[in-house]
């Protein structure tokens, strides 16, 4: 009995949730989503082409995004009341907004991706 109790402790790391921040996940594929997800210049694009699927498996947080119409991503919540919202965020991530006012974090890298630079001031 207790050999097969340690067998198991050696087995469990290579059972547990992995940090899989920032890797590909993939949302729903139905015309509800993609109507939730599309982009609408009507209304602030900010928020509108960005959203989060709070039950994809293949996160190990359950919470896949898609922020600005770009990529679909493993991610977690962030609170956007906090003084630092980025404090709930791994390291090279920013806390954004969600269409339903929520936050999560998004990597600097997507960010960089679909924000334009700043324009330095002259």
């Amino acid at each position: 009995m207790l050999r097969r109790f340690a067998w198991l402790l050696l087995a469990l790391p290579l059972f547990a949730c992995s940090d899989d921040f920032g890797e590909p996940c993939t949302m729903p594929d139905t015309a509800e989503f993609a109507a939730l997800c599309d982009n609408d210049d009507s209304i602030d694009s900010a928020t509108t082409s960005t959203c989060v699927f709070t039950n994809n498996a293949q996160c190990s947080t359950r919470m896949c995004a898609r922020y600005l119409g770009e990529g679909d991503f493993c991610t977690q919540a962030c609170d956007l009341a906090l003084d630092d919202p980025n404090a709930d965020c791994p390291a090279a991530a920013t806390c954004r907004p969600a269409a339903d006012g929520t936050g999560f974090c998004v990597p600097n890298d997507v960010i960089e991706s679909v924000e334009p630079a700043p324009v330095a001031a002259n």
